[in-house]
């Protein structure tokens, strides 16, 4: 007799979970999507460099296991927004973000730092990738 009252409370969790997650979800549309290019050159010990350059994110030049970080300006508009970012290609597994998601409050400013953490193993060499930033309103 428990267990049948035991899996109608499981299904009637589920199913409410599953509508509150429906409802939050569904109000979140995407707005906007920006995508960077990203690259980094892993190089030998005793050789490092940078670049400023403001057309991708460049990681520059890092050894075997070292990193390097960038900051991506995030400017708000007059509705909050919640923004997620991705990070893809042979540079996407050693990409993280600072915040990941970053609530954009109305006009507000927000500085997201993304690092490129180059394992031991890495070879010598440049690797690119992809930034996605997916603005999303609230």
């Amino acid at each position: 007799m428990r267990k049948p009252f035991f899996v109608l409370i499981l299904l009637a969790v589920y199913l409410v979970s599953s509508f509150l997650a429906f409802a939050v979800y569904s109000n979140m549309q995407i707005e906007l999507v920006k995508t960077f290019s990203m690259d980094i050159n892993v190089v030998e010990a005793g050789v490092i460099g940078f670049n400023i350059d403001a057309d991708a994110v460049h990681f520059g030049r890092v050894m075997s296991g070292g990193s390097s970080t960038k900051m991506i300006n995030l400017t708000g508009s007059n509705r909050t927004r919640y923004v997620r970012a991705y990070a893809y290609g042979s540079l996407g597994e050693w990409v993280g973000f600072s915040e990941n998601p970053v609530i954009l409050g109305n006009n507000s400013y927000r500085e997201l730092y993304v690092s490129a953490v180059v394992p031991d193993s890495a070879a010598y060499g440049s690797y690119n990738g992809t930034i996605k930033l997916v603005f999303m309103k609230k």
